[in-house]
């Protein structure tokens, strides 16, 4: 997988996730800033994202900030062209202080890469407020909820 972070994740959290899975070859870690792609409208910047990846032969996870991805029709229609995957952090994520933010990444991340394995293109996740009980079954269960609500 080919996992990049948007400028709405402090870099230290993507930093410390490379020294903390540093033998594992199965993903990659990016920030946007690294890829020179900071600034990028979405439109823009799926394509982008997606052509890095496919460079890998991986899957492109997008984890992120911007919760209007859901309202912005135009930007919703290029990320599903584009077959990206992404979770979408919660609205309160960035009130959190930094060391709370580091903490909900740590402790969603074996979850976030167990679903990310088994997601289809084009799936989005929506990932719920910060609580102690999270995990991979509290993420689906959380989207299953929100599928039910924004489908409609």
């Amino acid at each position: 997988m080919y996992i990049i972070f948007d400028e709405n994740v402090p870099i230290k959290i993507p930093e410390a996730l490379r020294l903390l899975d540093a033998t594992c070859n199965y993903y990659e870690i990016h920030t946007i800033n690294e890829l020179g792609l900071l600034g990028e409208k979405d439109i823009d910047l799926f394509p982008k994202l997606k052509q890095k990846a496919e460079e890998k032969h991986k899957k492109c996870i997008l984890i992120t900030g911007d919760v209007n991805i859901f309202k912005r029709k135009p930007e919703l229609q290029a990320f599903k062209n584009n077959k990206l995957v992404a979770f979408v952090l919660p609205p309160s994520y960035s009130n959190y202080p930094l060391w709370n933010r580091s903490v909900y990444i740590l402790h969603l991340w074996k979850a976030l890469i167990e679903i990310a394995s088994k997601a289809k293109e084009a799936d989005i996740f929506k990932l719920p407020p910060y609580s102690k009980e999270l995990s991979a079954k509290a993420i689906l269960n959380y989207q299953r909820q929100f599928n039910r609500k924004y489908k409609k």
